[in-house]
C-alpha cells in the first residue's frame, strides 16, 4: 500500500452503477440505430465445455496458420472487428491466417465464482483445445489486447507446449505502483470492488469509474480533444464514434476475477514474482518459451512501457520483437488506437502480421 495516500472505498457506488450499466447499454442501442454499431465479419461458434465459446471467422485460407485472438473480458470483443476498414480480424484474414477469437461468457449469467485461473487457464485452455481440434494444429499463435494480452501471456507461461507464438498488444505484465495509472489507483483503495455490494459481479460502469479516477487524461481529456480534432474529417469522426459506441457496451466482470486481478496481479505483482498458478504450477515470464511480439505506445498510461519491458527482459526466449504505436487522431481512446487507427492498419499491422507469419511454422 502507498503510504500517506487517502484511503477510499467502493461500497456506496455499487448499486447505482448497476443502473448506469443498463442506461449505457440503452444508449448503445440508440447508436446502433444511427449506424454506429459494429459491422462484424461473418463467423460461427465453436462450443467448449468450459463456458467460453470460440468465434471461427469465415473467409480464411484452408491451410493458413491458426491464430486465437484473446480480447479483454471487459465490454465486447468487437474492438477487434468494429468495421471492415478498422478490423484486426480482417487484416489477419487478408494475411492468410485462420482466425479464431475467444468469446467470454456473460458474467451475469452464472453463479460460479470465476477467477483468474478460470480465465487464464481453464476457459482459455478449453478455447485453445477447440481450435486445435478444429485445425489439427498442435500449437497455436495467441494474440491478446489489454487484459486479454495479460491472460494470453499467463496461459503461454503455464502451457508453453501449446503456444507457437505470442503477441501482446497494450497489455500490462508488471504491476508495481510505479508502472502506471491503474496500479497507482489500486494501491490507494482500502478495499476493492469485490468487497463492495451484493451479487457476484462488478458493474462495468465501476470499471469505467476506476479508469477515469486513474487517468482522467486518458479517459476524459483525450476523448474530448480527439473528437474536436476529428471534426471536419468524416473518416476520423466515424472511427471516433464507432469507438465511443463500443465503450457503451458494458459487460460486468466476475467479482472473483476482479479480486484476483487486484490482489494477485496488482498488489503482489504476481506475474513477475511468480505468485500466479497456471497449469498447476507457479509461473512467471521466464516460463514463456514461444517467440513474443509486443506492441506498445510510449504515451499510454494504462499499459505503459514500464508495465511491460521488465517482463520482456525476463522472458524465457530470445526471440522477441517490439513494435511501437504512436498516438493518432480519430481513435477516441489511444489505448485502443492500435486496434482501430488508420495509421495502425496502414503501418503497424503489416509488420506485426509479417512477424507472426515468419513464426507460424516454427
Amino acid at each position: 500500500m502507498i503510504e500517506d495516500t487517502p484511503q477510499r472505498t467502493f461500497a456506496p457506488l455499487h448499486a447505482a452503477l448497476l443502473t448506469v450499466d443498463h442506461q449505457r447499454r440503452w444508449l448503445a442501442g440508440i447508436c446502433d440505430a444511427l449506424g454506429f454499431g459494429p459491422r462484424c465479419s461473418p463467423y460461427e461458434h465453436l462450443q467448449t465445455a468450459a463456458g467460453a465459446t470460440v468465434r471461427r471467422y469465415a473467409g480464411a485460407a484452408a491451410d493458413g496458420p491458426a491464430v486465437l485472438l484473446v480480447p479483454a473480458p471487459i465490454k465486447t470483443p468487437d474492438i477487434w472487428d468494429l468495421d471492415p476498414t478498422a478490423s484486426v480480424v480482417q487484416r489477419h484474414l487478408e494475411a492468410g491466417f485462420r482466425v479464431y477469437m475467444v468469446e467470454w461468457p456473460d458474467a451475469t449469467g452464472t453463479d460460479a465464482p470465476l477467477g483468474l485461473q478460470d480465465y487464464a487457464d481453464r476457459m482459455l485452455g478449453a478455447c485453445v483445445d477447440a481450435v486445435r481440434q478444429d485445425t489439427g494444429e498442435d500449437r497455436l499463435l495467441l494474440s491478446g489486447h489489454s487484459l486479454g494480452g495479460t491472460l494470453a501471456a499467463l496461459f503461454a507461461a503455464g502451457h508453453p507446449e501449446l503456444v507457437r507464438g505470442l503477441v501482446v498488444l497494450g497489455a500490462p505484465l508488471h504491476f508495481a505502483p510505479q508502472t502506471g495509472a491503474l496500479a497507482r489507483v489500486v494501491a490507494s483503495y482500502s478495499d476493492t470492488p469485490a468487497d463492495a455490494g451484493e451479487g457476484g459481479v462488478i458493474p462495468g460502469s465501476m470499471l469505467n469509474l476506476i479508469g477515469v479516477t486513474a487517468s482522467p487524461e486518458t479517459f476524459v481529456y483525450q476523448r474530448v480533444t480527439d473528437w474536436l480534432s476529428s471534426l471536419g474529417h468524416p473518416d476520423r469522426l466515424r472511427s471516433h464514434l464507432l469507438v465511443e459506441r463500443w465503450t457503451l457496451g458494458e459487460s460486468a466482470m466476475p467479482r472473483q476475477l476482479f479480486s484476483d486481478l487486484v490482489t494477485i496481479l496488482y498488489r503482489q505483482d504476481g506475474f513477475l514474482t511468480r505468485r500466479v498458478t497456471i497449469g498447476g504450477r507457479a509461473v512467471g515470464p521466464a516460463d514463456i518459451r514461444a517467440p513474443v511480439g509486443c506492441v506498445l505506445n510510449r504515451q499510454c498510461e494504462i499499459a505503459s512501457p514500464a508495465s511491460v519491458l521488465p517482463a520482456l527482459d525476463a522472458l524465457g526466449t530470445d526471440d522477441r520483437a517490439l513494435f511501437w504505436y504512436e498516438d493518432e487522431p480519430g481513435v477516441s481512446l489511444q489505448h485502443v488506437g492500435m486496434m482501430v487507427g488508420a495509421s495502425a492498419h496502414r503501418d503497424l499491422w503489416p509488420s506485426v502480421l509479417s512477424w507472426m507469419r515468419e513464426r507460424s511454422h516454427a
